[in-house]
Formats: C-alpha cells, structure tokens, sequence
C-alpha cells in the first residue's frame, strides 16, 4: 500500500475526529449519562484504530484500541464515569493529537504509549476488582441484559451520526484562492482603466459594455471573498478543553459558553486571532473568576460563567469575552504602579487601559505558568492592532469584566487614503489615521537633527521616509495612532479615500517592513500601502 498517496487524507480525518471525540468527552463530563455522546466518542475512536491500522500507524493503532477497550465497559453501564477515566481518555486524545502532528510533520507514527497503556491498565483493574467477572464485557462478547436498554445503532444512522459532525464547507487550496484573487484584482484594474479611458475620451459606445463588466467583477470578487471566508469555529473550538483543563488546574469551577462560532472572517485573520483570544480567556479565569469559596461569600453562586461571543457588525466582525469574576482591582492597579515608581495620575478608564496594555506591568507578584509575567495583554494589543483592529474593555468591581475586540472581516480588501509625498503616491490604511490637518495649524520644530510638530500642545515626532521619498510642498500632516504611538506624516496633497484591493509584493521588496502590500489605483498606477504598525519603533 502507497501511504503516502493518502497521508493528507489520514491526517485531516484524523484530526476532525479527535477534535470531535474532545467535544464529546467535554459534553459527557458535564452529563455522564449522555448515551450519544458515549456513542460519538465509540465511533471516533473506533473510525481512528481502523484508519490507522489501515496506515500501518501500530502506536496509535494499538492506543485507540485500547480506549475502544475501555469505552465499550462504559457504554455497558457497568461503572460510572468519573474524574479518573476521564483525565485518561484526554490524556490519550493528547497523545494521538501528537502522533498525528508527527505523521504530518514526519510521515513517522511512532510513540512511546506505555504510561498511558498503564493508566487504562490501572483503571481496568480496578473495573475488575470492583464488579462481577461474570459482568465484565469486553469487545468481543455481548450481554444482551446490558443491551437490553440501549437502542441499537444501524449503519444508517452510523453514518448520520458521522456526516452531522463532519466539517461540510468545500476545502480550497489556500495556492489556488490566492491566484484567483490576484486575478480578480487584474480584471478589477482594467476595469478602472477602461473607465479612466472611458472618462477621458467619451466613448459612450463602451458605457454598456462597462457596465456589465463592472456586475461581472463584483459578482467574481465577493463570491472569492466568501470563499476565502472561514467560520471562527476553526479556532472556538479549541478553547472548551484548554478552559476545562485550566479549571482543573486552578480548583476553579466555571461554565464556559461559546456564541456565534459560525460567524466568518478572512482565513489570515482567523490564522492570527487565535493568540490573544488564548490571553484573554486566560485572563478571564485565573484573574476574574474567584474561587468557589470566595463566589459564595459574596453571594455569587459556586460556578463562575465566562463567556466568549462573537457577531458581525458592517465589515467588522465584534468578538467579546466577558466574566462575572471580581472585575478588575483599580486599588491593586494604584498600588503596582506606585511601587514601580510611576508617575501618579487619576486612575480613570484610558489610565487603567494604558497600564493593563504595558508590557512588564503586573499585578501578581508571583510568576506562573498561566500568568504574572506582564506581557499577555501587551501582546494581545500589538496583535490587534496590527490585524488593523482595536479593543476595548468595561469592568465593575466585584461584577466582572468584558474586553471586546473590532477586527476587519478581512485584510484583502481596506480603506484607505491616498496620499501624494514627493512624486511619489502611497496608500495609508485609513483605521491607523486619527486627524488630517494642514500645516498652517501646527509648528513644525527640529529638535536634536528630528523634526517634530507641535500640535495643540503635544509634541509629535515626524516619521522620515526614507532615501528620496520626502514631501515637496508639505500641504497636509497625517496624524497616525499606532497602539499608544502616536506619529505624523507630512505630505504634498490628499488624493482621494477609497477601498483598495490589496496585493502581495514581489520577492524583490517583500523584505521592506515598512510596505504591507500594493494596489491598483484607476489610472493602473502601481501605489505601494504604508504597514502603519512597522514605523511604531520609531
């Protein structure tokens, strides 16, 4: 057999499946008594050891046969399921996630299975020690007693069961979509140049023919952008079992609640969201949530709620993350900044936002592996704003918190300013832009060889272009916000604000930091768009 020919195939069934028996087993912790969730997770791990048998994979082969093992005395109703048992089968679900990994990374299935072979081991033998042996069932005996009471599953529902939880969105070569939009943005560019030309000589005779191309193109462009639309569920649906573990972890009890996982996002937004939501959730449990005991002195009830809820809103998709915990501490706040010696000012909302966004600023004085090191919120920050987005956050004390992310749908596509430095033409992202003014209302200054304008009061440093590019005239500053940043461009003239597709750069410039990209204007002229984020070093 040519496995390679089907690694692909082995590794994608494989990992659909785990993620499915893990939601299974999350569902079957919070209700034992779940036959069809016992039953989802029989037919996953039962679906695995064939697959891998068939891929000649004996590790993992041998592990899921194992869990089938031990699986088919649950579903007998012979024991209860307890915290034991199912610490186990996550730990074997951990296990088969990194042979799979290995497979695809190496084409290697081999792994060390003995400590978890002796946990299921330890759990059997306590089985048999506590019941009959003539009760104990294994795979290949039945107990028509133990049946009696179980509705029999025929190969249609088999397969019922297995297609509801299979992903049922048409897979795309992530290559191939990122050619058809290169494409789309070729025909979007001789559409603008037809209706430039159009424009300038008055040939009425094409209006007709434009008209229809331009349907055609917009048509094209927004099915493509569906198409490269995933569900948020890609990345939600890790989240379940890395709360309930951090629960176990922390002796905290909560009800974690995920809304609105079908909603969309562009697949580079999705690939990058997935950290700072990890921080946040993070946050919301060992920082928000409060021990049971403490829940119940303040007449909270015992289980705390965290909830992770997302909706689009216009081409913004709106992700919140909210608790019932403590909210957050102003007075451990005032005291943390005290010790560090900074400078004292009313702790109001944009304080608190500033202080919880530095990198270093703490207010746990003990490090562990879950917080106290100060960098989380500093890192979630820098990562949104460079997905062009912005978050912001409302807390009460004693009630709880909820930090709410705005994030583009997509990065393809954006707003932006067209700007003329020089002769040279550039595209601003127009989310970084705070003000546009001209300069007979500012002072431009030069201090130590940096020039600077001194607008309103504050003083704003001027970021240099680089080589050649500099403004002529210097008609118009551009104020630009980059996290708590704030920077000015000074440049000859303000062309337009329009959409703008956006095109990766060639080999030969995609090392230039400063550049996130290029786009099309409707004269065909090539417009290199400023990466606002790269100048916040500045």
């Amino acid at each position: 057999m040519n496995k390679l020919k089907y690694l692909s195939i082995f590794v994608e069934e494989s990992k659909d499946n785990l993620q499915m028996i893990s939601n299974s087993l999350l569902a079957l912790e919070k209700n034992p008594h779940d036959l069809n969730e016992i039953n989802i997770i029989f037919r996953g791990t039962h679906t695995l050891k064939g697959m891998s048998a068939a891929m000649e994979f004996k590790a993992m082969s041998e592990l899921t046969h194992k869990m089938e093992d031990l699986l088919t005395i649950i579903k007998s109703g012979l024991i209860e399921l307890n915290s034991d048992i199912t610490n186990t089968l996550f730990n074997c679900i951990d296990i088969l996630t990194l042979i799979v990994n290995t497979i695809d990374n190496t084409e290697n299935g081999e792994y060390d299975i003995s400590s978890v072979s002796a946990e299921i081991e330890r759990i059997n033998l306590h089985i048999e020690k506590s019941i009959k042996p003539k009760e104990i069932i294994t795979p290949n005996s039945t107990n028509s007693k133990t049946l009696k009471n179980e509705k029999r599953i025929n190969n249609s529902e088999l397969n019922k069961g297995i297609l509801n939880n299979r992903n049922k969105n048409i897979k795309v070569e992530v290559d191939k979509l990122d050619e058809v939009m290169n494409l789309v943005s070729e025909v979007i560019a001789q559409r603008l140049n037809l209706e430039q030309i159009t424009k300038d000589n008055r040939l009425t005779e094409l209006n007709e023919t434009l008209e229809d191309m331009m349907r055609t193109t917009a048509k094209l462009q927004n099915l493509v952008e569906d198409i490269s639309m995933m569900p948020l569920e890609v990345v939600f649906n890790r989240f379940p079992r890395m709360m309930r573990d951090l629960s176990v972890e922390l002796n905290k009890e909560i009800n974690f609640v995920i809304e609105g996982k079908e909603t969309k996002m562009d697949r580079t937004v999705i690939e990058e969201i997935g950290e700072p939501l990890i921080q946040l959730l993070r946050n919301a449990i060992d920082h928000g949530i409060e021990s049971s005991d403490d829940r119940i002195k303040k007449g909270k009830e015992p289980i705390g709620n965290i909830r992770l809820t997302a909706y689009q809103e216009g081409k913004n998709a709106i992700i919140k993350i909210s608790d019932d915990g403590c909210g957050i501490d102003t007075e451990a706040l005032r005291l943390k900044r005290k010790s560090l010696n900074l400078e004292e000012k009313k702790l109001d909302k944009d304080e608190i936002k500033k202080l919880i966004f530095t990198q270093g600023f703490s207010t746990k004085d003990t490090v562990t592996n879950i917080s106290g090191r100060g960098v989380g919120m500093s890192i979630v920050k820098s990562k949104i704003d460079d997905l062009g987005g912005s978050i912001d956050f409302y807390s009460e004390n004693g009630l709880g918190s909820t930090f709410i992310i705005k994030i583009p749908l997509t990065l393809r596509i954006l707003a932006a300013t067209i700007v003329k430095i020089g002769e040279n033409i550039f595209a601003i992202p127009l989310s970084y832009i705070y003000r546009i003014i001209s300069t007979e209302e500012v002072v431009i200054e030069e201090i130590e060889d940096k020039r600077i304008i001194n607008y309103m009061g504050n003083y704003i440093p001027i970021v240099n272009m680089y080589g050649a590019v500099k403004a002529h005239d210097e008609n118009f500053v551009i104020i630009v916000k980059v996290e708590e940043k704030i920077l000015a461009f000074l440049v000859d003239a303000i062309l337009e604000q329009r959409e703008i597709a956006i095109k990766p750069l060639g080999k030969i410039i995609s090392g230039l930091k400063e550049y996130m990209g290029a786009t099309i204007l409707m004269n065909g002229k090539v417009v290199l768009i400023l990466d606002i984020s790269a100048f916040k070093v500045m």
